[in-house]
C-alpha cells in the first residue's frame, strides 16, 4: 500500500532529511539515500527500506516492489526532500554494504585502489565509478576519507557502489598490510623518489593509493607501499585531480591486463 504525504512537517519527511544531511544519523540507522529512476531500478529491491516518488505513474511502475515502504509526495515536497537541483522524481532509502577486507580472499588477478584521506565527495563517487569500470575487486577507504554515502558521492558513482566492494576501514595501515600479506602489490602515487608509472607490471595482484588532493599520501602509508609511481607532467600544470590520477593508473592496468 502507498502512503500519500503531503506536509513537510511529517515526521518520516524530516527523517529522509536528516538522511540527506547528517552522516552520524546516516551510520545510526545504517541507511542512505539513492536518487534518479535508473540508480534506483539498479539496486535490489531487497535492500531498499522505503521507496518514494513523486508522480502518479510511477505508483504502476513501481507495483513489484512489495517489501519496501512506499511514499507519495507532490513534487514540490519532493523537491525539499532531494539534494539533487533538479530531482527526477524518485528517491530510495537504502541499507548499507558491510564489506569486510579481513575476510576477504585475494585472487592472483585482483585490481584495488586505496584512498588515503580523499575529501572531495566529488572525486570519491568518480573514483568508485572509474574503478568499477576497470574491473577492480574493491577499494579501501581510510577513517578520515569523505563520507562514502554522503549524496554527493553517492549521485557520482552513478551506481557503481553496489557493483564492487568499499572496505571502510579504521586503520589503512592495516588493509594495505593485509594485501601486502596476501602477494598483493601496493603502488603509491607520490612525486619524490618515483618512477613513472608505465614503467611497472601491473597484471598480478596490484593496489594503487591515492592520498588527499592537497597533501598527497601520508608519510605513514607511503612508507608501507612497495613502489611510488608518478605520472609525466609535460605541461605547466603542477598536478592531476585525485580522480583523474586514479584513472591513469587503473587503465594502465587494464591496458596491460587485456588480450
Amino acid at each position: 500500500m502507498v502512503k500519500r504525504i503531503d506536509s513537510n512537517k511529517n515526521q518520516l519527511v524530516k527523517w529522509i532529511k536528516k538522511l540527506q544531511t547528517k552522516a552520524k544519523f546516516r551510520r545510526e540507522e545504517g541507511l542512505y539515500i539513492v536518487e534518479g529512476y535508473k540508480q534506483v531500478e539498479e539496486l535490489a529491491k531487497s535492500h531498499i527500506h522505503t521507496l518514494v516518488y513523486s508522480k502518479e505513474s510511477d505508483i504502476e511502475k513501481f507495483d513489484t516492489y512489495k517489501e519496501c515502504v512506499q511514499v507519495f509526495v507532490p513534487s514540490g515536497l519532493f523537491k525539499d526532500i532531494s539534494t539533487d537541483p533538479s530531482p527526477q522524481g524518485v528517491l530510495a532509502v537504502v541499507t548499507m554494504k558491510k564489506d569486510d577486507l579481513f575476510s576477504h580472499s585475494v585472487d592472483k588477478n585482483d585490481l584495488y585502489l586505496a584512498l588515503d584521506g580523499i575529501q572531495d565527495p566529488g572525486n570519491l563517487g568518480t573514483m568508485i565509478r572509474v574503478a568499477d569500470a576497470a574491473g577492480a575487486k574493491g577499494i579501501l577507504l581510510s577513517k578520515d576519507t569523505v563520507d562514502l554515502y554522503n549524496p554527493k558521492v553517492v549521485k557520482s558513482t552513478m551506481g557503481s557502489m553496489k557493483h564492487i566492494m568499499l572496505f571502510e576501514l579504521e586503520s589503512l595501515v592495516d588493509g594495505l598490510v593485509y594485501l601486502k600479506d596476501r602477494g598483493v602489490t601496493c603502488f603509491g602515487a607520490y612525486l619524490d623518489n618515483s618512477k613513472f608509472h608505465f614503467h611497472n607490471d601491473y597484471t598480478g595482484p596490484t593496489c594503487f593509493v591515492i592520498g588527499n588532493e592537497g597533501n598527497g599520501i601520508s608519510d605513514e602509508i607511503i612508507q608501507i607501499c612497495d613502489q611510488r609511481v608518478k605520472i609525466p607532467m609535460l605541461g605547466q600544470a603542477e598536478s592531476l585531480n585525485a580522480s583523474i590520477a586514479a584513472s591513469v593508473l587503473l587503465y594502465e592496468a587494464v591496458r596491460q591486463r587485456l588480450p
